[in-house]
């Protein structure tokens, strides 16, 4: 796919940077297109409504940029980004008020179950649910679905990035809508895909 004919635009747009690479954590509020209502959202966790939050989907969903911006509002709670076989002495060490984890599998069950019981609130990413696990801590989970993809919504995600990175943010621009199906039928819903091949993409 030849990204220029994937965005058109009567002036000759110049760019930053690559509109497709990833994203500083400060930089996510500005091109984020939330999945839910983060009013809604903020409400249910200041209020303490429900004590786990999980964010379920498969790899690429963005669930990982949703869980970033949401701690964006709750700074003083820790932000736990897990990669596979990490140190798991910080579990020791938290705090039992608000957690924000990405990746929540990567810490074993027993362990899992043992964290939903001490802390009041968790919210946390993962492709498998823990409704179950919840129900063995006695729990109550809300489930926010990643899943699926529309023309419009892609659309406005590309959008946002490039409007960001434009050297002028006041240039005038417009994407094919014939190449934003053709990446919805090649990628489908998987968001990271779709962005990590037009970065390629851009750079060549």
């Amino acid at each position: 796919m030849d990204v220029s004919k994937l965005i058109f635009s009567q002036q000759k747009l110049v760019f930053n940077y690559n509109p497709f690479g990833g994203l500083r954590q400060e930089e996510i509020r500005d091109t984020i297109i939330p999945h839910f209502d983060l009013d809604k959202m903020r409400t249910t966790i200041t209020s303490k409504e429900v004590s786990l939050i999980q964010f379920l989907g498969k790899k690429g969903r963005g669930k990982t940029t949703h869980l970033i911006h949401l701690h964006q509002f709750f700074p003083s709670a820790p932000l736990i980004l897990l990669d596979r076989n990490p140190n798991l002495s910080f579990l020791d060490d938290l705090p039992d008020d608000l957690l924000f984890i990405d990746s929540i599998h990567h810490i074993p069950l027993i362990r899992r179950i043992k964290l939903f019981k001490k802390t009041n609130t968790v919210i946390f990413s993962t492709h498998v649910s823990r409704s179950l696990e919840a129900s063995i801590a006695a729990k109550e989970i809300m489930t926010i679905h990643f899943k699926g993809i529309t023309a419009e919504r892609l659309t406005k995600i590309l959008r946002q990035r490039i409007q960001q990175s434009l050297r002028e943010s006041n240039q005038v621009f417009d994407l094919d809508q014939k190449m934003v199906q053709r990446l919805i039928k090649r990628f489908g819903d998987d968001y990271r895909g779709i962005l990590n091949y037009l970065f390629d993409e851009f750079q060549t």
